[in-house]
């Protein structure tokens, strides 16, 4: 499967904002990253791989990933 830019820029805010949501989250507003203990860490990557890249960095352009796609969605016919 082949993701243009759009798609994986939609997927990498998709992860990002995941880790976000989650209850009891770590979020340090200074670093931009998330601050949970390894356990934590070892338990959110054995569910998505894709979530490794954000414990130590932070995720580029967030600010304008946000304007694209927070509150992004589509139903019925157009999803």
């Amino acid at each position: 499967m082949n993701l243009n830019q759009w798609d994986y820029l939609k997927k990498q805010w998709q992860v990002w904002r995941g880790l976000l949501n989650r209850t009891g989250h770590g979020y340090d507003l200074v670093s931009d990253t998330f601050d949970w203990p390894e356990d934590v860490w070892e338990n959110i990557i054995a569910v998505n791989f894709e979530t490794k890249k954000y414990k130590t960095v932070p995720l580029q352009h967030r600010d304008l990933l946000e304007k694209l796609f927070d509150g992004l969605s589509a139903t019925g016919d157009f999803a």
